[in-house]
């Protein structure tokens, strides 16, 4: 579940990145996406470390257009994985997306970068911990 959500994370990151980049005829624009994407899997790295350079690069040399088209492309790619992620993790996990939100921010904040696959694990194994035993208790005391 968790595995396949974050796919189509990188999924979308990398077609953006590939139209994006093919919009502005950049050499290599679907290596480049792929890169983005294999970025965008591991955790604090992302798909700005392929963008930063280019747009500096753009810049140095003058082409300031490129530089700004480069920005609103990683603008783009990172706004709508802020957007979709809690959806997309939150329903292949069976979790809330505020729920899913909040327990990949938690998870990096308190486990690191391995945090960001384990805080959604351990809301999982949270969410069957009170649907198995809180609940029917609940329910019997009631």
């Amino acid at each position: 579940g968790f595995l396949r959500s974050q796919l189509t994370l990188i999924s979308l990151s990398g077609s953006i990145a590939v139209i994006g980049l093919t919009a502005l005829r950049i050499r290599y624009a679907w290596l480049l996406g792929l890169l983005v994407a294999l970025f965008d899997f591991l955790p604090m790295i992302g798909p700005s470390t392929i963008f930063v350079p280019m747009i500096f690069y753009y810049l140095f040399m003058g082409n300031i257009s490129y530089a700004v088209w480069l920005t609103v492309i990683l603008g783009v790619i990172l706004v709508s994985r802020q957007l979709a992620e809690p959806r997309i993790v939150g329903a292949q996990l069976g979790l809330h997306p505020l729920t899913s939100l909040t327990s990949v921010y938690l998870g990096i904040r308190l486990l690191g970068a391995s945090g960001f696959i384990l805080g959604p694990l351990i809301m999982v194994v949270l969410k069957a911990i009170m649907v198995v035993i809180f609940i029917p208790a609940w329910k019997k005391e009631g």
